[in-house]
């Protein structure tokens, strides 16, 4: 496990409270240790940390495109609180290498699974949230979610509803989506999904279904702009 100091440095943040820190990346998997300590892993704090998360998103929509509707704003946060997005933000953090979890969980595959970089860095906002305030998270997420707050184009947030409404206004059928193949073990599976609308198909990859659908939609609406 990596020392917490360049976390803290990625981070832009310093814990006063290690203790905190230190639940926050704390696996369940602990629990089969005799010297647990009840509610000292990150589930709490994930709970917490999902309801902090989705309202400083919220707010930094609400504040900075005023020009979108609910429906519009709706759709952005749902792709900027999405299991995909925390993850890839999980990842710019290498939260993987600090996540503290039993060696059975590590030889499953712990480190690498999706669910627990998503629950992690969740639990990590609620840390800082509880170890200083509403300001200094805010900023923190700011900075973590900058990249995908610029809205450049809707349709890259909600591919599928976007490309379901091309198909329509073209009177053509609804988009057509297949599961081409899965790899890997089952909480570290890769899946392999195509979309069709008539004559025009394209493929996409994720570490879900859900993912790997946006993906093949996202892939196939930027090909029939371009056409």
């Amino acid at each position: 496990m990596e020392s917490f100091e360049k976390l803290e440095s990625l981070l832009g943040y310093i814990f006063k409270n290690k203790e905190l820190l230190i639940e926050a990346l704390s696996h369940p998997s602990l629990r089969q240790h005799h010297e647990y300590k009840a509610n000292k892993d990150y589930e709490r704090l994930e709970f917490l940390g999902d309801a902090v998360l989705n309202l400083i998103i919220t707010e930094i929509l609400f504040k900075n495109f005023r020009d979108y509707n609910e429906g519009s704003l709706a759709k952005i946060r749902s792709y900027l609180v999405c299991k995909e997005t925390i993850c890839v933000v999980g990842g710019k953090l290498s939260l993987k290498d600090y996540i503290i979890m039993t060696h059975g969980e590590e030889l499953a595959g712990g480190r690498n699974n999706p669910n627990n970089i998503e629950n992690v860095t969740e639990a990590l906002i609620a840390a800082i949230y509880l170890d200083s305030n509403i300001e200094v998270t805010h900023n923190i997420i700011q900075k973590l979610w900058a990249e995908f707050i610029k809205v450049k184009d809707l349709t890259d947030y909600d591919p599928k509803t976007a490309l379901q409404e091309w198909a329509q206004s073209k009177d053509h059928h609804i988009p057509i989506y297949q599961l081409i193949k899965r790899e890997g073990v089952a909480h570290l599976s890769t899946f392999t999904v195509s979309v069709k609308i008539k004559d025009y198909e394209q493929i996409g990859v994720g570490h879900s279904i859900k993912e790997a659908e946006k993906n093949a939609a996202r892939e196939l609406l930027h090909r029939l702009k371009s056409l």
